[in-house]
Order: structure tokens, then C-alpha cells, then sequence
């Protein structure tokens, strides 16, 4: 079983106090992978809230603890951010197909 816990923050700060939370539990619970989920959003069609913060260096200068990090992008141009998100060290970069128009350059 995999068991992830979910981030999805309006800014940066929020960000980094909930990726201190979710590391400490990694580090603390066998139960858990070495996996976090964040959701970044553009506010377009799949929700209406917005990433106050969505810049992959951003992430590369946190402290992961040695997590594994996925992106969920809802945003309407996936092909364009999977690259820089995957150049700033995640391992995985989910995206929502009805919304991608490329898919071969991601």
C-alpha cells in the first residue's frame, strides 16, 4: 500500500510549512513512501484556485529530506512547464491529457 500526502498551498510559504510537515512524516511513519503529491494550479478549467507560487526552482531550493516529489499540473499548458519541473529534480509530473495538445513533447 502507498500512502502519499497531498500539498496544495496558495504561496510559498505555505508550501515550505507543509513540506516540513509531510518530510517529518515520511521520516517518522513506516507506512508511508518517500512520496509527496503538490497540485499546481493556473485556475483554468480544472479549479479555481490559482498557485500563488508555481516556479520549479522555487522547489529546488527546499530542503526534500530526500523525498520523492510528483507535480500535478492543472494547468493548460503542461507540455510547457514539464520540462523546467523535471529539470528541478521531481520524479514524476502528472498532467491532464484532455488538456495537453502535445503530448510527445512532455
Amino acid at each position: 500500500m502507498r500512502i502519499l500526502p497531498a500539498i496544495n498551498c496558495p504561496d510559498l510559504e505555505c508550501l515550505k510549512t507543509h513540506l516540513a510537515q509531510a518530510t517529518d512524516i515520511l521520516l517518522g511513519a513506516s507506512t508511508f513512501d518517500r512520496w509527496i503529491h503538490i497540485d499546481i494550479s493556473d485556475g483554468g478549467s480544472f479549479t479555481n484556485g490559482i498557485s500563488g507560487w508555481h516556479n520549479p526552482e522555487d522547489l529546488r531550493s527546499l530542503n526534500l529530506a530526500g523525498a520523492n516529489i510528483e507535480i500535478h499540473c492543472m494547468a493548460a499548458d503542461a507540455e510547457a512547464d514539464a520540462k523546467l519541473w523535471l529539470e528541478a529534480g521531481i520524479s514524476r509530473f502528472i498532467f491532464h491529457l484532455e488538456n495537453t495538445l502535445n503530448i510527445e513533447q512532455l
